[in-house]
């Protein structure tokens, strides 16, 4: 989380703590590259170059970004049995949680976490009627999220790892919050897989609707 990334359309833009930055278009055709992720062996495009030579330099090893390969396929199966195209993530195109979610493990540390520790690509805020309390990782029971062109499938709930005990504005260690996940939850989970069958893009302020797995709160 020390160097941060944007993305506009195939340009990337890396910059570090120290204040370097450099900017890259990403390839989009080139020699292929095989590359395994977790349980997936795929071909991607190598990114040589200045990108590559930056995070080299900071992490202090020799390292190769990598792109997506338009013509490489890799699918998510999701809970109503559909497959969904996924990039080079872990497993799933959207990782959801909530501010409630986050208020609950906040109180069980006795001090209010930032929400980068988990890393979501989309956070949920209860409406005006609801309470935090009743939706504290209701993320975790909903089958699908909608609205007018949104459509967010469940696939399955997020287990947590070490990387959630690193402070992603310093890199420090702090051996809290995993331990306190397990201990509020029985188990290290913090927000849910979802993926996306969109006609239009989802944007800060849309209301959704909650179709749900199992029983819902509040």
């Amino acid at each position: 989380a020390l160097v941060r990334a944007g993305l506009d359309a195939a340009v990337l833009t890396l910059a570090t703590p120290d204040g370097a930055t450099v900017t890259q278009a990403l390839p989009r055709e080139g020699p292929l590259l095989s590359v395994k992720i977790f349980r997936d062996t795929i071909d991607v495009l190598p990114v040589p170059g200045p990108a590559s030579q930056l995070c080299s330099d900071f992490l202090g090893t020799a390292c190769m970004l990598v792109a997506v390969d338009p013509r490489t396929a890799r699918e998510a199966s999701t809970a109503d049995g559909r497959r969904y195209p996924i990039s080079l993530v872990d497993a799933w195109p959207l990782l959801v949680t909530s501010r409630a979610s986050l208020a609950a493990i906040s109180a069980r540390l006795g001090h209010t976490l930032p929400l980068e520790r988990f890393r979501p690509n989309i956070v949920l805020e209860p409406l005006a009627e609801m309470s935090d309390e009743s939706l504290a990782h209701a993320e975790d029971r909903a089958a699908r999220l909608h609205a007018e062109g949104i459509e967010l499938v469940f696939g399955k709930t997020c287990s947590r790892c070490t990387i959630v005990d690193v402070d992603p504005a310093t890199g420090a260690v702090d051996a809290g919050p995993l331990e306190a996940l397990g201990a509020l939850r029985g188990e290290a989970t913090f927000g849910a897989y979802f993926a996306a069958r969109c006609t239009r893009p989802l944007r800060t302020g849309d209301v959704l609707e909650v179709e749900w797995r199992g029983p819902a709160e509040g």
